[in-house]
């Protein structure tokens, strides 16, 4: 038969363990609860306000740069800047490209596309 103090000690270290381990997952839910809050804090200075419906800055700056784009091929193809060949061009694999394996024609497209960038940002 089992001592009671030895059963008792041993409901009574199960029982501290439980409360450490509470403890500590109390501590890491704050922890986390605090990070979620300083994030949306953050979120909520980083966007703009029109009538109570919110968008991100961030959103405000891709659509920018996603009209920008547009207004780019748009210019091309007013100009009439050769749009058939540009259509048929493998862009992607230009980029793995050396210059001087490049056409004339699709150097001067890299570059222009670069200059862009480079305006662009």
């Amino acid at each position: 038969m089992k001592n009671t103090k030895t059963s008792n000690l041993k409901a009574y270290k199960a029982r501290i363990e439980e409360l450490e381990n509470s403890s500590e997952q109390l501590a890491k839910s704050r922890h986390e609860i605090n990070q979620y809050n300083q994030i949306k804090s953050i979120l909520i200075n980083l966007s703009y306000n029109n009538n109570g419906h919110r968008t991100l800055n961030v959103d405000i700056i891709e659509n920018v740069l996603d009209e920008l784009r547009r207004e780019r091929k748009t210019k091309m193809v007013l100009d009439d800047a050769e749009i058939e060949e540009y259509i048929k061009l493998d862009l992607a694999e230009a980029a793995n490209m050396e210059p001087d394996q490049m056409s004339p024609f699709l150097k001067s497209i890299v570059e222009e596309k670069n200059q862009f960038k480079l305006r662009l940002c």
